[in-house]
């Protein structure tokens, strides 16, 4: 018997995975009950209704838990069935299979699956136990509205607290997810046009061609206690914990960050923050809750009290919790922590995914310092669609940028006229239209369908960069290959495609080089490396680059080049520490041997930055030279 097989036989579900029969019996008008057409294209189920607004689905649900969630499965069925909670729940077992391959991503899947998120959602399901609340009850309601199972619906919920605690777990063989890149900023007073105050989000996550299919908003009117509130989502994904609002006024949005700290005995993050929008009405209340329920891994949330105009990022991980209030009159939040508690537990992945978020940071502050307390909406949304990297100075689809390229939602808030503006589109999303819609107080679901649709444009200038936004689109499928797929072979190609639109980022042609190892096309990955290594600008791509050139010329036997791009890669004084490593720990073995062959799967490429988790083998450099 196999291990994976072994993990699967032993373990003992955390959940039911289907609906106990007595709900059904209490819900029962519910599954009888028609979903009827409108005139304007939406529908009316139950006592909820679905609007279709210039690309974006509108819900308002009113009910318990499980009757607002069934609302939602059964008015947005075709939608979900699409696959974002799908591909949701398959975002672990991909990114392990990507930087592994077979047969070893099925074990370590098992455990992922078993001995993280089977024990993260005990925690979670016993903790709302204390609390004297069901849990289960929106993950029963949404899976017998829209027919998806409750596996699928869980797998989904966990991914990404999952996929990020392995990462931190597994530092070694950098198996996990690539971290998500998004990016916040609340703006107000001194900083703003008449000094009103304005919220702005991108979040940015590997799904892609599914999350960024079908934005949805919801409008949730809760009937077993707690406050209405508002999440900016995706059809399916119905928890509010990633991007919501409350009627108190106040805002979360969640940031993942690496940790090298983390527990699968932690709660799921969502679940903490749903819980927040539901009962609290402070920034107070907010960091009481937050601190006391730790995460498996490590995240941050950017809260603004819109009432009261204050902000502040909680930085949280199993480990510690840390707060970092705004002192002036914007706030901004990234993927990195900034107090001592937390910093020290924040996993330096590489060079890439550490000045991304710094870059970003450093770019939204610029932007709202330059705009010399004239900030408005539009300049609100320009900062989301910025496409400078502050880093080189330079236009760019990645990396350094605000409008990274799986940007799957954003939106800008303006609670002082009532009004928010949602992207429509594929992603990046933030290149695209904004649809206005009603904040929650100014919400009236009498009005809407008759209110004119109104859009405000969004992203670079396509005049001057067209080709720019084509390429990252065809950059896009080509890592959307990769990741869902693990076809290489059609991530090279539509890479290639890219190029030629976007000669001059060479974070395409790393890319590029990367996946051509992968598909065992080493002639055509040195090609790529050494016209990404002449693109001297860009320091960490033309580092990488370097050292794929000098791994691909020990491959092929070239022992003294090989030798001389290893060694000047070790000897930079700004290379990153594992990257300086792994060329060390190369170059010794080319020393010994005089030919060090390269295994396809020995490098482990991130799927949507122009990086790697992993620059060697799984295994210890001794072992790989006996096999």
């Amino acid at each position: 018997m196999t291990a994976a097989r072994t993990l699967r036989r032993t373990a003992v579900p955390a959940a039911p995975l289907r609906v106990p029969a007595a709900w059904r019996r209490r819900y029962a008008d519910l599954y009888d009950e028609p979903v009827r057409p409108t005139p304007d294209g939406g529908a009316v189920f139950h006592r909820a209704r679905l609007w279709r607004r210039g690309g974006v689905c509108v819900l308002h649900l009113r009910g318990d838990r499980f009757e607002m969630a069934f609302q939602h499965g059964r008015l947005l069925r075709d939608e979900i069935a699409c696959g974002t909670l799908q591909a949701a729940a398959r975002v672990c077992r991909n990114a392990v299979r990507a930087s592994v391959g077979e047969p070893l991503a099925t074990v370590v899947s098992a455990y992922a699956d078993l001995a993280i998120a089977e024990r993260m959602l005990r925690r979670g399901l016993e903790r709302a136990r204390d609390r004297g609340d069901d849990a289960l009850a929106e993950a029963y309601g949404l899976s017998e509205g829209a027919g998806v199972p409750m596996a699928t619906l869980l797998r989904a919920a966990l991914a990404p607290e999952c996929a990020q605690t392995l990462l931190g777990k597994a530092t070694d063989l950098a198996i996990g997810s690539d971290p998500a890149q998004c990016t916040s900023f609340a703006a107000w007073g001194d900083a703003t046009a008449g000094g009103e105050l304005l919220v702005g989000r991108n979040t940015d996550y590997p799904l892609t061609g599914y999350f960024d299919a079908h934005p949805t908003v919801i409008y949730f009117e809760p009937t077993d206690g707690g406050q209405r509130y508002v999440s900016i989502t995706s059809a399916g994904v119905h928890n509010a914990g990633t991007v919501g609002f409350n009627e108190a006024g106040l805002y979360l949005a969640c940031h993942t960050v690496p940790c090298a700290t983390t527990s699968e005995t932690g709660l799921p993050l969502f679940f903490v923050g749903q819980q927040v929008l539901r009962d609290a009405t402070s920034l107070a209340d907010a960091e009481r809750m937050l601190h006391a329920e730790r995460p498996a891994a490590g995240w941050s949330y950017h809260a603004v009290d819109m009432r009261r105009r204050q902000a502040a990022t909680f930085e949280l991980c199993w480990a510690a919790a840390a707060t970092r209030r705004a002192t002036g009159s914007y706030h901004v939040t990234t993927n990195h922590w900034t107090q001592d508690a937390t910093r020290a537990h924040e996993l330096d992945l590489n060079e890439t995914v550490s000045a991304d978020t710094r870059a970003r940071y450093d770019r939204v502050v610029a932007l709202i310092e330059a705009a010399g307390g004239a900030l408005d909406v539009a300049g609100a949304i320009a900062i989301l669609g910025d496409k400078v990297d502050p880093v080189s100075g330079r236009v760019r689809s990645t990396p350094n940028v605000v409008s990274a390229s799986h940007n799957v939602t954003s939106a800008v808030l303006a609670p002082d006229r009532g009004r928010m503006f949602v992207a429509r589109g594929p992603a990046p999303v933030s290149q695209n239209a904004y649809v206005e819609l009603p904040m929650l107080d100014a919400f009236d679901p009498d009005a809407l369908a008759d209110a004119p649709v109104v859009t405000l444009a969004g992203g670079i200038d396509r005049g001057t960069h067209g080709a720019l936004v084509d390429a990252e689109r065809l950059y896009n499928e080509a890592r959307a290959a990769f990741e869902y797929r693990d076809d290489a072979d059609a991530a090279a190609r539509l890479c290639r495609r890219a190029i030629a639109l976007d000669p001059d980022n060479p974070a395409l042609r790393v890319a590029l080089a990367l996946w051509e190892v992968r598909a065992g096309r080493y002639d055509a990955a040195e090609r790529a490396a050494a016209s990404a290594r002449a693109h001297t600008w860009d320091g960490p791509r033309a580092r990488l680059a370097r050292y794929l050139c000098g791994r691909l010329a020990a491959h092929r036997g070239a022992a003294d080049d090989a030798l001389a791009d290893l060694r000047a890669v070790a000897a930079d004084p700004d290379v990153h520490p594992r990257l300086a490593a792994a060329a060390r720990e190369a170059a010794d073995a080319v020393a010994r041997r005089g030919r060090l062959r390269l295994g396809r799967r020995e490098i482990a490429p991130m799927s949507w930055l122009p990086d790697a988790f992993r620059y060697r083998g799984v295994l210890p450099a001794a072992v790989r030279e006996r096999l």
